[in-house]
């Protein structure tokens, strides 16, 4: 039941996206880590799910820590508009895309929460016209390919997704400014 209320509370999460700051994806680092631990204790696929959730957690939260000074507070109103009326769209036609006879409510709110975070990170990336908005968007997207590879069991996936959020890492901290009103520039 606990797993169910994390996966629902992942959808939530992903549908707004990345902030100013990195808060939602640090709370999407920490609701994907969860569900992994929860699912990985309910049905065992602790070699795949630990590092996924470690990958989330720590790698995430890098991705938020270098984007705190990056994101600029400027939003264009459209923009919230479109990511969440797309991600309503994308929860809504993968809802009814995984069958339901084909899993258990678990397995078909795990399913539907991993692709959720990876449709709506890259939704909100193709909508953000901020460098740093579209890599917090990416970031979420990554987190719902560790969240769905690491329930699934599949080792190499999990590892391309924790290289990916490295690369995403380093590539913010050498090629992206700080913001000039909350930072010097210089590292």
């Amino acid at each position: 039941m606990m797993l169910v209320v994390l996966l629902g509370m992942m959808v939530f999460v992903s549908l707004f996206g990345p902030d100013a700051g990195g808060v939602m994806l640090v709370w999407q680092a920490g609701l994907a880590a969860a569900c992994l631990l929860m699912a990985a204790w309910q049905g065992g696929a602790w070699q795949t799910c630990l590092p996924a959730a470690a990958g989330a957690v720590v790698l995430g939260g890098l991705v938020a820590w270098h984007l705190r000074a990056r994101v600029h507070p400027v939003r264009h109103g459209y923009a919230l508009l479109l990511r969440l009326g797309g991600g309503l769209l994308m929860v809504a036609l993968l809802s009814i895309a995984v069958p339901p006879d084909a899993l258990d409510v678990e397995g078909r709110l795990e399913v539907v929460a991993g692709l959720s975070a990876i449709s709506c990170g890259l939704i909100a990336a193709g909508v953000e016209r901020d460098r740093a908005r579209q890599c917090a968007a990416l970031a979420c997207a990554l987190e719902g390919w560790l969240l769905l590879s690491g329930i699934a069991g599949r080792a190499l996936p999990v590892v391309v997704g924790c290289m990916m959020l490295a690369a995403m890492v380093f590539m913010i901290r050498m090629t992206m400014p700080r913001d000039p009103a909350t930072g010097d520039g210089a590292w």
